[in-house]
């Protein structure tokens, strides 16, 4: 009887275990069609582009749209995926696009930024402030100048 019971809690975990499994693939893969829509809309070529055919302005500016709310639904479906399974997401990529209109802050490929960049001090400690130039939402990272990774550290007692 106790051997059944543990082996149907090892199936159990395990069965758990590939859907958070799955759960993290997708999540992945929409974070990674998000940024290449992004780099898309943003590519120099893309630029040129637009530059070079000024006569059809209206179907560019749709095109370029359209590339840029796909990128933003994949974000908004990743945070909704997030917050349905549990799963929780690594600060590196929450700070990569905006949380009020899910727009990408970074554009690889290209000099444009879609946010401004300023360090402020606020209460003894020094924060970097990024606003968003579509929503004009604020957003604060803690920045601190000394830190040191557990690797970094001289006196690293395992």
């Amino acid at each position: 009887m106790r051997k059944q019971n543990q082996q149907q809690k090892q199936s159990q975990k395990q069965q758990f275990s590939k859907q958070i499994n799955a759960q993290t693939l997708r999540n992945s893969f929409l974070e990674q069609a998000a940024y290449l829509l992004n780099s898309i809309t943003t590519s120099p070529v893309q630029q040129q582009k637009e530059e070079e055919e000024k006569q059809n302005d209206k179907n560019n500016k749709k095109e370029n749209n359209s590339y840029n709310l796909l990128a933003r639904l994949a974000l908004r479906e990743v945070r909704e995926l997030c917050f349905g399974d549990q799963i929780r997401m690594h600060k590196n990529f929450k700070r990569n696009y905006c949380k009020r209109c899910f727009n990408c802050w970074l554009a690889p490929e290209s000099g444009k930024n879609f946010f401004s960049l300023k360090i402020k001090q606020i209460s003894k400690q020094k924060t970097i402030v990024l606003k968003c130039q579509s929503c004009q939402n604020n957003k604060t990272i803690p920045f601190n100048v000394n830190y040191k990774s557990r690797n970094e550290k001289v006196n690293n007692d395992f």
